[in-house]
């Protein structure tokens, strides 16, 4: 396509140059049309003189190819990439007049091709109403024949007759109808089949075969045993498992009470399971160790403070599984305490629960 001029746009009344300037008529179908304008690559509009193809090294389009009148201030830039060969030399007038002769004689063939299309579709709907008329004139002709009326007086022999002839008649319509819309037919098809006998259709492939699963069906049957078999009472395996659960529940929530009697005697060591009110429990919940322990008045070490604190029998202790509490006489002397003390606190050592206890035991 052709690059828009950087320059003044020249005076093209001045030119005289008709043969350049070709209308183009393309289809008659269509109905518009195309001006071709025909320009040598090298030459000025207005002069018409060769001019020195240069390179561009700088200012809108650097590295594009361009021309330059100075008598007539004309300017043109090539499109880039255009080859430097094709536009170094000087294109002369006669090679012009040459590619506008070509393009003229193209356009006239052109020209010729459609006058052809249009007079044989002329001929084409001119057979055609000839052969409209031709029917109309043949229907007209079969329908003027009427057929005689029927008489109700008439005899058997003559309503015979009558019957025969109406038949006929309408046989003979029919006939020329049919052979009328079959020619009408043929002549389309074999005026037709010119340009429908250059295409070639090509056949659709073949479906492929319906493709075959050999894999198994992983179920074979609608239903296993497990559903079809009969009700079954299951109340006494609920009990079970409550007793079950419960007895889990029990070896959970227990303790141990370490107790200190007298002075200078070694630890009782008491086991105590809770069943109601865990992880808290009262002394007054379990009147068997309060038995075992033989008062009410005693002392409990507080691990977090260090201190022996009075209690009564009423006072709730928070405890967890195999925990320990510590109990005492008032003012007895514990024998061996801080002993007892620093393997009730140790701990096992473990990866993920203990890495306090880890990191100390080392």
């Amino acid at each position: 396509m052709r690059q828009l001029a950087t320059g003044p746009t020249p005076n093209w009344g001045n030119c005289n140059r008709k043969k350049d300037r070709t209308m183009v008529r393309f289809s008659s179908v269509h109905r518009f049309f195309a001006v071709l304008w025909t320009e040598p690559l090298n030459t000025s509009p207005a002069c018409h003189c060769a001019l020195k193809v240069k390179l561009a090294a700088g200012s809108n389009f650097p590295g594009q190819y361009y021309i330059w009148c100075h008598a007539h201030h004309y300017h043109y830039t090539f499109m880039p990439g255009v080859a430097p060969n094709a536009i170094s030399a000087p294109t002369s007038h006669s090679s012009t007049t040459t590619f506008i002769h070509t393009v003229a004689m193209f356009m006239r063939s052109v020209e010729a091709s459609t006058r052809e299309a249009k007079l044989a579709r002329a001929q084409e709907l001119a057979d055609e109403a000839k052969e409209e008329a031709d029917y109309q004139a043949a229907l007209a002709a079969s329908l003027s024949h009427s057929p005689p009326h029927n008489n109700t007086h008439s005899s058997p022999s003559d309503f015979a007759s009558t019957s025969h002839i109406t038949s006929s008649h309408f046989a003979s319509s029919s006939c020329i109808t049919s052979s009328s819309h079959v020619a009408s037919s043929s002549r389309v098809a074999s005026s037709r089949s010119g340009p429908l006998s250059l295409v070639r259709f090509t056949p659709s492939p073949p479906a492929p075969p319906p493709s075959t699963s050999t894999k198994a069906p992983k179920h074979t049957i609608h239903l296993r045993s497990e559903w079809m078999r009969g009700y079954e009472d299951k109340t006494s395996q609920l009990l079970k498992k409550r007793g079950q659960a419960q007895g889990d529940m029990a070896l959970l929530h227990k303790f141990f009470i370490m107790f200190w009697r007298q002075d200078g005697a070694p630890p009782e060591v008491l086991s105590v399971q809770v069943l109601q009110g865990w992880p808290t429990w009262t002394l007054a919940q379990c009147p068997k160790t309060l038995e075992k322990l033989g008062t009410e008045v005693l002392d409990v070490y507080n691990i977090p403070s260090r201190h022996w604190v009075q209690v009564d029998a009423s006072w709730p202790h928070s405890v967890s599984t195999n925990t320990h509490l510590l109990f005492r006489c008032r003012n007895v002397k514990c024998l061996d305490f801080d002993k007892e003390l620093a393997t009730i606190m140790r701990k096992n050592t473990h990866l993920r629960t203990n890495m306090p206890g880890d990191r100390s035991s080392v």
